[in-house]
């Protein structure tokens, strides 16, 4: 969210919405080893920062595997990436054990404090007639008197606070859902094996490019894939200079996969400012090679809401959501099909000539 400029040309903000798309996930560092949090904004030219950001931490993002600055990655600094992410993970999981114990053992010497401020209370004059007493006896022997130390005077230390720690907290834990992009299948099967030790991650595949290879595991944890179509796409036209991850790219992919049960959804990749202009096109070009319209639809509607948390506010129309709506002139995703009028929290934000 820190990189959002409201303040710079608005046009292919207007591309975009003449496009249908009213909503995007915004990721910094795209292709770092980890990108930090992505957020959710609205597409809004004219509303303030604070009413288009819908979420400032929908996702927590990763790369493993990928090509960087045009330089492919050997067979042992993939699997190097992917250790080193479920490293994070487990560095998150034993901060949020840590703060959960500190939490528990808080609420302990809390109540253990209250039982003994009510023991005191109650027998406050014997205390007192007591202490005097020790006081006293102190005195004639000529000893520094000193109050005894309870056990449960003893607080709990707090851990340290890590802000890396917090953010892998809330992702071990389900808070907020963790997209990593990862492509070929040793990458997949070393992920999918070093997350199982974590039951309320959330995970999202992006790319997957040979996600069918590892698709039983997928639907048995629903973990959901994010499909670009553009990058297949553009390896048939040119596969030689496409990066290694790519090149068994596939236009069916998104097909095969939901028809091994593999819930799907379709984004245009983040490769330029741009590309969420090509989402319908993108998804006309995953209908043409199989995918059922319906579920293309769903992935970027409901699917994409529910993935990134926004579904109580986005993804379908009805009472008390949000009004994002396509006015259109014929059927959804049809490459025939032109966006008539676009309208964005209730307001009318463009229209057809």
């Amino acid at each position: 969210i820190d990189a959002i400029d409201r303040y710079i040309d608005q046009r292919p903000l207007l591309e975009i919405l003449r496009s249908g798309v009213t909503g995007v996930r915004t990721q910094a560092g795209a292709q770092a080893r980890v990108g930090g949090l992505g957020s959710f904004l609205r597409l809004h030219p004219t509303r303030p920062l604070e009413e288009v950001v819908l979420l400032e931490d929908c996702c927590l993002s990763a790369t493993a595997g990928v090509t960087r600055g045009g330089r492919g990655q050997d067979i042992f600094e993939r699997m190097s990436e992917i250790d080193r992410l479920i490293a994070d993970l487990k560095q998150g999981n034993s901060y949020l054990i840590a703060k959960n114990e500190y939490k528990h053992e808080l609420g302990e010497w809390q109540k253990k404090m209250a039982q003994k401020q009510k023991e005191l209370e109650d027998g406050f004059k014997k205390a007192k007639k007591d202490r005097e007493k020790e006081e006293a006896d102190a005195k004639t022997k000529g000893k520094e008197f000193k109050d005894k130390e309870y056990k449960e005077d003893n607080k709990p230390t707090e851990p340290k606070f890590e802000e890396e720690g917090e953010v892998l907290a809330r992702v071990v834990s389900g808070q907020i859902p963790l997209v990593v992009e990862a492509h070929r299948n040793a990458e997949l099967r070393a992920l999918l094996e070093g997350t199982k030790e974590f039951p309320r991650l959330r995970l999202v595949l992006a790319g997957g490019s040979d996600a069918l290879t590892v698709a039983d595991e997928l639907v048995e944890r629903s973990i959901p894939v994010l499909i670009w179509p553009v990058t297949a796409a553009a390896t048939l036209d040119n596969s030689a200079e496409r990066p290694r991850e790519f090149r068994r790219a596939d236009l069916g992919l998104a097909s095969r996969l939901t028809e091994a049960g593999v819930e799907v959804l379709l984004g245009s990749g983040g490769a330029n400012s741009t590309g969420s202009r090509d989402l319908p096109v993108l998804a006309a070009l995953a209908i043409g090679n199989g995918l059922d319209r319906q579920i293309a639809f769903q992935a970027l509607t409901l699917g994409a809401a529910q993935a990134v948390d926004v579904a109580d506010r986005l993804g379908t129309v009805e009472v008390g959501k949000d009004a994002d709506i396509l006015v259109l002139d014929g059927e959804p995703l049809s490459t025939t099909t032109r966006v008539r009028h676009v309208v964005v929290a209730g307001d009318l934000v463009w229209s057809a000539q």
